[in-house]
């Protein structure tokens, strides 16, 4: 017996028909499961295919970029090429130029030299001209001083002995053969002229009256140089003296000044120099000192406040070698600040054991430092008020804090006095 199977229009044989439908099973099973598969492997494609689009893409860009970049670069080698032709021609340039500058800086020395020869020559010239302006000056002087000798020698000639003495050029009157006949001419009227003179009976008394009187003056120029040698010789031992002692008071405040110029600048040094060291008692005396932190140089270049404490420390310098009895100080440290006004008053306590010090002052520092405070103030408007403090009179000191407190009250000067 056949079975047959009607399969999609197809006979198919019983017997095989089971097996054939098993496979069709399994490959539509196969089918079916690999379809989801085929459906991620299409999108992979796709997207596969999109990733190979852009890769072209960049690539086609990639292309375009190294065309452009190429033709930069075949640009740029061209600039440089034509900036190192240029360069060539700037670096001849250059050297032209350099030389063309040696050139006249050559021609600019030569004109310097022959502008100080020609200046040399004319200093010179001038000296010169100058000297002989002097020297026409002197011979014009002695030409007029020989023509007036000249002339007074042709008056007495003329007056005294009747010598006609003629113009120059023109001749005299009367030739003279020789030297000897004109001294025997005028021997001869000489002689005359004494006897025909009448005799002076107190010519004797005159004479020994004029020789008393010089005598009396001779004695008097005698002693006057003995005394003008006396003093030159007491003036040498004075000066002598005085040299000694100015130099030995200069090392000594020398010495204490710069001990205090370190004491008001620690880390400075400062001393005193004479302007001329052969001429002690006629130099100027600089002051040369080194602030912490500068160079050396001179108290002009010094600020306002710096000279103020280097001025203060030269003058307890000379108070401490020459100690007084009282020192009046006005004003000194108006220009420093708070810490070198607690310095200065510091110094100030220092030597107020040997020297008694008034000091006018507005600073607070150098009032709180004192024993004594004399000063003005104004307990009501238009009457002023005398005042004196002593720092250790605390009823003075609480009566006139009290009286400042009031508005009319005010100090604007005051006078401390160390005792």
């Amino acid at each position: 017996m056949f079975d047959l199977v009607i399969r999609n229009g197809t006979v198919i044989d019983g017997s095989g028909a089971e097996r054939r439908i098993a496979d069709v099973a399994v490959q539509e099973g196969r089918i079916t499961a690999v379809g989801p598969k085929l459906g991620a492997g299409k999108r992979e494609i796709d997207a596969a295919e999109k990733r190979r689009q852009a890769a072209a893409d960049r690539k086609d860009r990639a292309a375009t970029e190294v065309e452009q970049l190429s033709k930069s670069l075949l640009e740029a080698e061209a600039e440089i090429a034509d900036e190192q032709i240029r360069f060539q021609e700037l670096d001849e340039q250059r050297r032209i130029l350099e030389q063309a500058l040696a050139s006249v800086q050559d021609e600019y020395r030569k004109g310097s030299r022959e502008l100080e020869n020609l200046d040399h020559t004319y200093q010179s010239r001038a000296k010169i001209e100058d000297s002989t302006k002097n020297k026409l000056s002197e011979l014009e002087v002695k030409i007029a001083e020989i023509k007036t000798h000249i002339q007074n020698k042709e008056a007495i000639l003329t007056g005294d002995f009747g010598f006609q003495i003629g113009e120059p050029g023109q001749g005299s009157s009367r030739r003279w053969e020789s030297r000897e006949q004109i001294l025997l001419h005028l021997t001869e009227r000489k002689a005359t002229r004494e006897a025909l003179e009448p005799v002076n009976p107190l010519a004797i008394e005159d004479y020994e009256k004029a020789k008393e009187r010089y005598d009396f003056l001779n004695s008097q120029v005698k002693d006057l140089t003995e005394a003008a040698n006396s003093l030159e010789q007491v003036i040498t031992e004075i000066e002598k003296i005085s040299l000694e002692r100015f130099r030995e008071t200069y090392d000594k405040i020398n010495l204490v000044f710069a001990d205090l110029f370190k004491i008001l600048f620690p880390g400075g040094n400062s001393c005193l120099r004479l302007t001329d060291p052969e001429h002690p008692l006629e130099s100027n005396v600089d002051i040369v000192c080194q602030l912490p932190g500068k160079k050396q140089m001179s108290l002009e270049l010094c600020s306002g406040g710096e000279q103020s404490m280097i001025s203060i420390a030269l003058l307890f310098a000379i108070l401490q070698v020459k100690p007084p009895a009282f020192c009046l100080l006005d004003e000194v440290e108006a220009a420093l600040d708070e810490a070198n006004v607690r310095r200065f008053t510091r110094l100030l306590r220092t030597f107020a054991d040997k020297t008694q010090f008034l000091v006018i002052t507005h600073n607070k520092e150098t009032m709180q430092a004192v024993d004594v405070i004399y000063g003005v103030t104004l307990e009501k408007t238009g009457i002023s008020r005398p005042i004196s403090i002593r720092l250790e009179d605390q009823n003075k000191i609480r009566e006139f804090t009290v009286n400042k407190r009031h508005p009319a009250a005010t100090a604007p000067q005051a006078m401390a006095a160390h005792s």
